[in-house]
């Protein structure tokens, strides 16, 4: 299929997930239609990677930023303490440039926000899916704005995967596989000083891989890799692993079978110990 057509499937789908999450169907108002224009524009930049064609209007931002709750709130949205805190706390975030780390910072914010709809009383706002598809377009810019080096060019590859897959549910588009082999080939380059200096941010980076890449030609690379590092880090406990991982961009939900499925069907012998235990 050309690239035309996958974009605008994966923009159908983005839509039908953005008006799941506000609880109501979204009509092809003005607004929305800027949305999806804009939609394309991000999932353009994932196929070609390069740079954003237009850039973002003054008028959007300012709404973004004025509006939006998560910016404007003095008391933000954080359903938990330690999501993505190793990013600011850990040895190796002294190499993450300044700029690349505020727009970190931000998507803490909002990935914070968005996982706290289960657990708090509070509507989800169409400008909210407006700030995260704002966030998207910084991060994107971000390596024609500032020099990143390898270690930092894998991690903003690794956000936008994580943001496609666990925010917007595009599992198994086109697009989404095109930038998974953009983060593996990546990894080529940055995967032995990761596993020397940042094995835990290593993990996190390859569970998002494994967990986006699912009926993908990398899936069982991104997996090799996983087993290797969890021996590295002697994580074989699902209970373990979403604890080191809840310190990145990641929240265990009720409902999160694919993740669980995942660790399970790669670690399968933490599924026999459970089994064996409940028997007593």
């Amino acid at each position: 299929m050309p690239w035309a057509g996958w974009i605008c499937l994966t923009t159908e789908h983005l839509l039908w997930s953005i008006g799941k999450r506000q609880r109501h169907p979204i009509s092809m108002t003005s607004t929305h239609s800027f949305f999806c224009w804009r939609s394309c524009q991000f999932l353009r930049g994932i196929m070609s990677n390069s740079m954003p064609m237009l850039d973002m209007c003054a008028k959007f931002q300012r709404r973004v930023l004025n509006e939006s709750a998560f910016f404007k709130s003095k008391n933000r949205f954080t359903e938990s303490s330690t999501l993505g805190t190793r990013f600011f706390d850990a040895s190796w975030s002294m190499d993450i440039h300044p700029t690349f780390k505020s727009i970190i910072s931000s998507f803490q914010q909002i990935i914070s926000y968005y996982e706290s709809f289960a657990n708090v009383d509070v509507q989800p706002m169409s400008v909210e899916n407006d700030c995260l598809l704002f966030l998207c377009y910084r991060l994107m810019s971000l390596p024609f704005q500032v020099s990143l080096s390898p270690f930092e060019e894998t991690l903003r590859l690794s956000i936008m995967a994580y943001t496609c897959v666990r925010m917007w549910t595009l599992y198994g588009i086109p697009c989404i596989e095109r930038l998974l082999e953009m983060l593996r080939k990546s990894l080529l380059t940055s995967l032995s000083a990761l596993q020397s200096t940042a094995p835990d941010l290593l993990f996190w980076i390859l569970f998002t891989g494994s967990l986006a890449s699912k009926s993908m030609k990398s899936h069982s690379w991104f997996l090799a890799h996983l087993k290797d590092v969890a021996d590295q880090l002697s994580l074989r406990e699902w209970d373990r692993a979403v604890s080191l991982l809840e310190t990145f961009f990641f929240k265990c939900r009720p409902s999160d079978e694919p993740a669980k499925e995942l660790w399970y069907s790669t670690f399968g012998l933490d599924l026999v110990i459970v089994q064996e235990h409940q028997k007593y």
